[in-house]
Protein backbone atom coordinates (compact mmCIF):
# COMPACT_ATOMS: atom_id res chain seq x y z
CA UNK A 1 0.00 0.00 0.00
CA UNK A 2 1.43 3.23 -1.23
CA UNK A 3 2.10 5.96 1.68
CA UNK A 4 0.82 9.74 1.42
CA UNK A 5 2.84 12.58 1.29
CA UNK A 6 3.59 13.06 4.99
CA UNK A 7 5.18 9.32 4.64
CA UNK A 8 2.00 7.70 6.32
CA UNK A 9 -0.08 4.63 5.10
CA UNK A 10 -3.78 5.56 4.04
CA UNK A 11 -6.17 4.55 6.85
CA UNK A 12 -7.75 1.08 5.67
CA UNK A 13 -11.00 1.52 6.59
CA UNK A 14 -11.21 -1.91 6.94
CA UNK A 15 -8.85 -2.49 9.64
CA UNK A 16 -10.28 -3.41 12.17
CA UNK A 17 -11.08 -0.89 15.51
CA UNK A 18 -8.34 -1.16 17.72
CA UNK A 19 -8.61 -2.32 21.24
CA UNK A 20 -9.12 -0.42 24.31
CA UNK A 21 -6.91 0.18 27.40
CA UNK A 22 -8.86 -0.98 30.96
CA UNK A 23 -7.97 3.04 31.12
CA UNK A 24 -10.21 4.18 28.79
CA UNK A 25 -13.15 1.71 29.79
CA UNK A 26 -12.31 3.35 33.00
CA UNK A 27 -12.75 6.86 31.56
CA UNK A 28 -15.69 6.25 29.66
CA UNK A 29 -17.32 4.70 33.19
CA UNK A 30 -16.49 8.15 34.99
CA UNK A 31 -18.47 10.05 31.70
CA UNK A 32 -21.36 8.19 32.68
CA UNK A 33 -21.34 8.69 35.73
CA UNK A 34 -20.70 12.26 35.56
CA UNK A 35 -24.03 12.29 33.22
CA UNK A 36 -25.89 10.27 35.84
CA UNK A 37 -25.39 12.63 38.86
CA UNK A 38 -25.80 15.77 36.48
CA UNK A 39 -22.04 17.17 36.60
CA UNK A 40 -21.31 19.33 33.64
CA UNK A 41 -17.92 18.51 32.27
CA UNK A 42 -16.86 21.86 31.49
CA UNK A 43 -13.39 21.41 31.21
CA UNK A 44 -12.83 17.78 29.47
CA UNK A 45 -9.36 18.73 30.64
CA UNK A 46 -9.41 18.65 34.44
CA UNK A 47 -11.94 16.28 34.34
CA UNK A 48 -9.68 13.34 32.63
CA UNK A 49 -6.67 14.29 34.93
CA UNK A 50 -9.41 13.81 37.61
CA UNK A 51 -10.03 10.62 36.46
CA UNK A 52 -6.15 9.74 35.87
CA UNK A 53 -5.27 10.66 39.45
CA UNK A 54 -8.05 8.15 41.12
CA UNK A 55 -7.17 5.66 39.01
CA UNK A 56 -3.78 5.84 39.46
CA UNK A 57 -5.03 5.63 43.14
CA UNK A 58 -7.15 2.14 42.58
CA UNK A 59 -5.79 -1.11 43.67
CA UNK A 60 -6.10 -4.43 41.21
CA UNK A 61 -9.47 -5.26 42.71
CA UNK A 62 -10.66 -2.34 41.96
CA UNK A 63 -8.97 -2.11 38.55
CA UNK A 64 -10.13 -5.88 37.91
CA UNK A 65 -13.61 -4.97 36.20
CA UNK A 66 -11.81 -2.85 33.58
CA UNK A 67 -8.96 -5.17 32.79
CA UNK A 68 -11.30 -7.80 32.50
CA UNK A 69 -13.14 -5.66 29.42
CA UNK A 70 -9.73 -4.54 27.81
CA UNK A 71 -8.56 -8.42 27.76
CA UNK A 72 -12.12 -9.23 25.98
CA UNK A 73 -11.83 -6.49 24.14
CA UNK A 74 -7.72 -7.46 23.10
CA UNK A 75 -9.03 -10.71 22.09
CA UNK A 76 -11.36 -9.69 20.21
CA UNK A 77 -9.00 -7.58 18.19
CA UNK A 78 -6.53 -10.14 17.68
CA UNK A 79 -9.12 -12.60 16.72
CA UNK A 80 -10.47 -9.86 13.94
CA UNK A 81 -6.61 -8.77 12.95
CA UNK A 82 -5.84 -12.81 12.24
CA UNK A 83 -8.62 -12.79 9.72
CA UNK A 84 -7.83 -9.54 8.46
CA UNK A 85 -4.12 -9.99 8.04
CA UNK A 86 -4.08 -14.05 7.71
CA UNK A 87 -1.16 -13.67 10.32
CA UNK A 88 -1.73 -15.65 13.69
CA UNK A 89 -2.79 -13.25 16.70
CA UNK A 90 0.32 -12.40 18.58
CA UNK A 91 0.50 -14.01 22.01
CA UNK A 92 1.16 -11.35 24.69
CA UNK A 93 2.20 -14.09 27.46
CA UNK A 94 4.94 -15.66 25.34
CA UNK A 95 8.46 -15.06 26.17
CA UNK A 96 10.06 -12.26 24.51
CA UNK A 97 13.44 -13.41 22.31
CA UNK A 98 16.53 -12.59 23.79
CA UNK A 99 18.59 -9.65 22.23
CA UNK A 100 21.48 -10.97 20.30
CA UNK A 101 24.86 -10.10 21.27
CA UNK A 102 25.29 -6.89 18.67
CA UNK A 103 21.55 -5.63 19.69
CA UNK A 104 23.02 -5.44 23.37
CA UNK A 105 25.68 -3.54 22.39
CA UNK A 106 23.67 -1.46 20.09
CA UNK A 107 21.83 -0.41 23.59
CA UNK A 108 24.82 0.62 25.41
CA UNK A 109 26.47 2.22 21.82
CA UNK A 110 22.90 4.40 21.89
CA UNK A 111 23.20 5.51 25.57
CA UNK A 112 26.53 6.25 24.98
CA UNK A 113 25.78 8.57 21.52
CA UNK A 114 23.16 9.88 23.79
CA UNK A 115 22.88 13.86 23.53
CA UNK A 116 24.62 13.72 19.86
CA UNK A 117 23.38 15.52 16.65
CA UNK A 118 23.64 11.97 15.09
CA UNK A 119 20.26 10.93 12.88
CA UNK A 120 18.86 7.46 14.46
CA UNK A 121 19.99 6.24 10.25
CA UNK A 122 23.53 7.12 10.86
CA UNK A 123 24.10 5.94 14.20
CA UNK A 124 22.73 2.74 13.33
CA UNK A 125 25.53 2.54 10.37
CA UNK A 126 28.10 4.01 12.60
CA UNK A 127 27.22 1.14 15.40
CA UNK A 128 28.09 -1.31 12.81
CA UNK A 129 30.86 -0.55 11.70
CA UNK A 130 32.52 0.12 15.47
CA UNK A 131 31.25 -3.52 16.42
CA UNK A 132 32.43 -4.61 13.16
CA UNK A 133 35.87 -3.05 13.97
CA UNK A 134 36.02 -4.90 17.81
CA UNK A 135 38.16 -7.44 18.92
CA UNK A 136 36.87 -11.07 19.99
CA UNK A 137 37.56 -10.08 23.32
CA UNK A 138 35.29 -6.93 23.36
CA UNK A 139 32.52 -8.93 22.30
CA UNK A 140 32.91 -11.49 24.85
CA UNK A 141 31.10 -9.39 27.93
CA UNK A 142 27.66 -8.98 25.09
CA UNK A 143 28.17 -12.43 23.99
CA UNK A 144 28.14 -13.57 27.32
CA UNK A 145 25.37 -11.85 28.14
CA UNK A 146 23.27 -13.10 25.11
CA UNK A 147 24.26 -16.32 26.68
CA UNK A 148 22.82 -15.86 29.82
CA UNK A 149 19.51 -14.39 28.60
CA UNK A 150 19.28 -17.25 26.04
CA UNK A 151 19.26 -19.76 28.89
CA UNK A 152 16.61 -17.62 30.58
CA UNK A 153 14.13 -17.52 27.43
CA UNK A 154 14.72 -21.43 27.06
CA UNK A 155 13.29 -21.74 31.08
CA UNK A 156 10.46 -19.63 30.18
CA UNK A 157 9.55 -20.95 26.87
CA UNK A 158 9.51 -24.55 28.71
CA UNK A 159 7.18 -23.35 31.44
CA UNK A 160 5.30 -21.45 28.54
CA UNK A 161 4.76 -24.82 26.88
CA UNK A 162 4.08 -26.73 29.91
CA UNK A 163 1.31 -24.44 30.72
CA UNK A 164 -0.69 -24.75 27.64
CA UNK A 165 1.06 -21.64 25.45
CA UNK A 166 -0.79 -19.75 23.31
CA UNK A 167 -4.01 -21.77 23.67
CA UNK A 168 -3.96 -21.40 27.66
CA UNK A 169 -3.66 -17.12 27.23
CA UNK A 170 -6.30 -16.96 24.66
CA UNK A 171 -8.68 -19.35 26.80
CA UNK A 172 -7.62 -16.75 29.94
CA UNK A 173 -8.24 -13.78 27.67
CA UNK A 174 -11.59 -14.56 26.58
CA UNK A 175 -14.04 -14.06 29.66
CA UNK A 176 -17.17 -12.82 29.40
CA UNK A 177 -18.47 -9.70 30.74
CA UNK A 178 -20.65 -6.88 30.43
CA UNK A 179 -19.42 -3.42 28.79
CA UNK A 180 -19.99 -0.09 30.35
CA UNK A 181 -22.35 2.06 28.86
CA UNK A 182 -20.27 4.50 26.64
CA UNK A 183 -17.50 2.61 26.25
CA UNK A 184 -17.44 3.45 22.21
CA UNK A 185 -16.35 6.72 23.39
CA UNK A 186 -12.58 5.99 23.53
CA UNK A 187 -10.13 8.77 22.41
CA UNK A 188 -10.05 8.52 18.58
CA UNK A 189 -7.29 6.09 17.27
CA UNK A 190 -5.82 8.36 14.06
CA UNK A 191 -2.71 7.88 15.38
CA UNK A 192 -2.43 3.65 14.58
CA UNK A 193 0.92 2.05 14.59
CA UNK A 194 0.71 1.10 10.71
CA UNK A 195 4.20 -0.92 11.52
CA UNK A 196 3.06 -2.93 14.34
CA UNK A 197 3.08 -6.35 12.61
CA UNK A 198 6.41 -5.59 11.43
CA UNK A 199 7.81 -4.22 14.79
CA UNK A 200 9.66 -7.76 15.52
CA UNK A 201 12.18 -7.77 11.83
CA UNK A 202 14.62 -5.89 13.29
CA UNK A 203 15.66 -8.27 15.92
CA UNK A 204 16.39 -10.81 13.22
CA UNK A 205 19.19 -8.80 11.63
CA UNK A 206 22.54 -9.13 13.48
Amino acid sequence: MGRTKAGKRPKDENKPKRSVSAYFYYLAQCREDAKASGKAMTKVGEFTKEASVKWGAMNDVQKKKFNDLAAKDKARYNEEMQAFTGKPMKDENKPKRPQSAYFLFLADYRIKMKGSDISNKDLICSAGKVWGDMSSKEKKPYQDKNAEEVKKFEKLMKDYKENGGAASAAKKAKVVVEEPNGASEEEDEEEEDEEEDDEEEDEDDE
